[in-house]
């Protein structure tokens, strides 16, 4: 997660609220998610870079990019109690939250921070989701387009694109047949979608494994369930 995801959350939910009735779902979350706040980073690295350069073995560059990782116990605790669901740590696949999330039970906030890269396919796990959501429902996504591999326990798969975002919430079945749609194709109003996190390779953030350069670049669309 990106310390920028927290505020982005903060700033849609601002803007779009109030939230509808129905269970806030933080698909893909951790309780204590481990958080990149690359502006501590930059800030450290400003501090040190003149007297050591890029050299990674030297402490105080070690400590430097460090400085980035935060550990906070469920970040997103702003929006009250909300529902942490993971497959890697016993919780419900996106794919498959309709199968829990029906009725009156149905997801009233789905939040997808650094989740949507990993799953088979991008179109197919968002139709899905529209089956567990309450109509005029909020969708928060937030990806990756420049990132390191980060496959994790799973599968690192994709890189988006805002553009590319609102065809997945566009749907229009690209490619697949009718008969994998049985129960129809879902539909999404799309309130925002724009670049988010821009950090260019410059500003001093390096590959923790590599000690190379590394450019960071993020965006997110938030949509509206309509049926």
């Amino acid at each position: 997660m990106f310390a920028d995801d927290i505020e982005l959350v903060k700033s849609v939910v601002a803007k779009h609220g109030p939230l509808i009735d129905g269970p806030i779902v933080e698909c893909g979350g951790l309780i204590r998610p481990t958080i990149a706040n690359y502006q501590k980073t930059i800030d450290a690295m400003n501090a040190v870079a003149m007297q050591h350069g890029f050299d990674m073995a030297a402490p105080a560059i070690r400590a430097a990019q460090m400085a980035r990782y935060e550990n906070i116990e469920r970040p997103l605790s702003f929006l009250g109690d909300y529902i942490i669901e993971n497959p890697e740590t016993g919780g419900t696949p996106l794919e498959l939250l309709e199968r829990k999330y029906r009725g009156d039970n149905k997801i009233g906030t789905a939040i997808l921070l650094s989740v949507l890269e990993h799953v088979e396919d991008p179109f197919w796990a968002i139709n899905q989701l529209g089956f567990a959501m309450k109509p005029g429902g909020l969708v928060i996504v937030s990806v990756p387009f420049i990132f390191p591999h980060h496959p994790g326990s799973g599968e690192d798969n994709f890189r988006f694109t805002s553009t590319g975002l609102r065809k997945v919430f566009g749907q229009r079945n690209y490619g697949r047949p009718e008969t994998e749609y049985p129960d129809g194709e879902n539909k999404w109003e799309v309130l925002e979608s724009a670049w988010r996190l821009d950090i260019s390779a410059s500003a001093g953030v390096l590959d923790i494994h590599t000690g190379q350069p590394q450019a960071i670049k993020s965006c997110y669309i938030a949509a509206r369930y309509i049926g």
